[in-house]
């Protein structure tokens, strides 16, 4: 079913015969000279290709490579709400250390507490809109404790930045704007402390040098010791996190 000249869905076979729908996305890449074909979830995919090579084509070469679009896709878990991840318990760091999230039910309006010594926080939410108040309040938490990680880091490196923003980026980690901007995707707080302390230093060193020169990876890798693994781990860890996403 077309969705637009750009996504649309497509049929797919795995390789145990079971039928899967991809939606797939057609993007044009400037200074490309081949078609690629990338699982971006269980059911996403994307094509990118060179301007002159024509949608037929595109559909030419998606067509040949079904199989392994489906097995691809297959490795990718299946999508959790964040109101969800938060109830089964999933791993969440704030303040240099791992963090319980107790969730109760509020008679009038929803409402966190943060208990730092503990390592909790509490949140209480309403009967009536409990999914949306639970994710509410954890980001909240998210941008308090994200915000304080920032500006210790900050004052620990003498980088400055001009203003944080929160954001739900589908897959970026975090980014640096030319005018000071830093915007952390809420998702770090379930990487571990030296994970997120990692993002952060990574985008503070963009102030000094917008590229991933050399120069770059020795300013960030003296900002944080055995930054490049600590990349490694975090690219390995992205398909996972990445799909537990907001309701």
């Amino acid at each position: 079913m077309a969705l637009s000249d750009k996504q649309f869905y497509f049929d797919a076979t795995a390789a145990d015969g079971s039928p899967r729908r991809i939606l797939v996305r057609i993007k044009n890449v400037p200074n490309s000279r081949t078609i690629r074909l990338r699982a971006t979830g269980r059911d996403e995919a994307v094509i990118t290709k060179p301007r002159y090579i024509s949608k037929k084509r595109a559909m030419e070469f998606l067509e040949e490579n079904a199989r392994w679009l489906a097995g691809k896709a297959e490795e990718f878990e299946q999508k959790i709400s964040l109101p969800q991840y938060i109830r089964d318990g999933g791993k969440i760091w704030a303040a240099g250390r791992e963090y319980k999230i107790e969730t109760i039910t509020s008679r009038s309006s929803a409402f966190s507490v943060d208990n730092p010594e503990a390592g909790v926080l509490a949140i209480a939410a309403t009967e009536q809109n409990r999914e949306g108040d639970i994710q509410a309040e954890f980001l909240k938490f998210a941008s308090k404790k994200l915000t304080e990680l920032a500006r210790e880091e900050s004052e620990r490196t003498g980088l400055r930045f001009a203003r944080i923003s929160l954001r739900d980026q589908s897959s970026r980690w975090a980014s640096q704007s030319s005018s000071g901007t830093l915007s952390l995707n809420w998702r770090i707080m379930l990487l571990n402390p030296q994970q997120q302390r990692y993002i952060i230093c990574h985008e503070l060193a963009h102030t000094k040098f917008m590229d991933h020169s050399v120069s770059f990876w020795i300013l960030t890798n003296r900002l944080c010791p055995g930054s490049q693994k600590l990349d490694r781990e975090i690219s390995k860890l992205g398909a996972k996190i990445f799909n537990v996403h907001l309701i």
